[in-house]
């Protein structure tokens, strides 16, 4: 591969590097606003709910992580697309 292919390549990885950090973030801070408008520590702690706690919340964020790629895959085609290759 030639230097310029490399870094156009190393481009790429860091855009979706980019939109990544972005899609966490954004999905953090919107699981952490659900969770409070839902108030997740009100009502009676079980021992079943105790134990399902963690995993819940982490299906939650996958899910909401999950809808990102599509974005996060049609911004970095955009950019790939965008560079000149040889």
């Amino acid at each position: 591969m030639m230097p310029h292919d490399i870094q156009n390549w190393l481009s790429i990885y860091l855009a979706t590097a980019i939109c990544c950090g972005f899609a966490i973030t954004l999905t953090t801070l919107s699981l952490l606003a659900d969770l409070i408008g839902e108030r997740f520590w009100a009502g009676p702690w079980t021992a079943a709910r105790g134990v399902l706690f963690l995993p819940r919340i982490w299906w939650r964020w996958q899910r909401r992580y999950f809808l990102s790629t599509p974005i996060t895959l049609g911004i970095v085609s955009a950019f790939a697309t965008s560079l000149s290759w040889s």
